[in-house]
């Protein structure tokens, strides 16, 4: 069984390869054999099922690429995500669609990965549990805006046009939490009234 640790290891080199995805999209001087290279090893982290569908627009580069100097400054948008907190939760239940080992799983708070979003909360929320006994991820929920404006609280929600709500790959109760992992601290107060509760 891998330790919290271990996944913070495994989020971490995701939001390495995910960075390396979306920069091949716009970099001139990154061949498109090195870009399809890298959305290869990207897939690698997801679970079978999600693996296609999260990563194929990723090959739709060079279809119309921009002017170099256009590229350049999308890049400078681009951010690696950065890991908050992650908290393992056992007795999980999924949708149909998830085929995991078991029903453990470790939920990783992530920044934006642009520039002109708030980098100083999480605003995503990855689900990584075991598929063929390693670490993949099983589902990504996003901060429920309307939660947030209009009743000041932090809910996790699909949209309902997502791939995980149309494919029923998605998470129905976290189960019981186990243990929390706080690697990097808010700075809105909503935010760090979450990040120190204990469950």
């Amino acid at each position: 069984m891998k330790t919290i640790e271990e996944v913070q290891q495994f989020i971490s080199d995701y939001a390495d390869a995910l960075y390396l995805a979306k920069i091949g999209l716009h970099d001139h001087d990154i061949t498109y054999e090195q870009h399809k290279q890298n959305i290869a090893h990207l897939q690698t982290f997801y679970a079978p099922f999600q693996r296609y569908g999260q990563t194929t627009h990723f090959l739709e580069r060079f279809t119309d690429m921009d002017s170099r100097e256009e590229s350049e400054k999308k890049l400078k948008k681009i951010l690696k995500k950065k890991i908050f907190l992650i908290r393992k939760y056992e007795g999980a239940m999924f949708a149909k669609g998830i085929t995991a080992d078991n029903d453990i799983i470790f939920c990783c708070f992530l920044d934006s990965d642009h520039v002109l979003i708030d980098d100083t909360i999480y605003h995503t929320n990855v689900a990584v549990g075991f598929c063929n006994g390693e670490l993949c991820i099983l589902s990504k929920r996003l901060l429920d805006s309307d939660m947030l404006h209009q009743h000041n609280q932090l809910v996790w929600t699909y949209h309902s046009n997502s791939r995980e709500v149309e494919d029923d790959i998605w998470i129905k109760d976290n189960g019981k939490w186990v243990e929390t992992l706080r690697i990097n601290e808010p700075e809105i107060p909503l935010w760090i009234t979450d990040y120190h509760r204990e469950y």
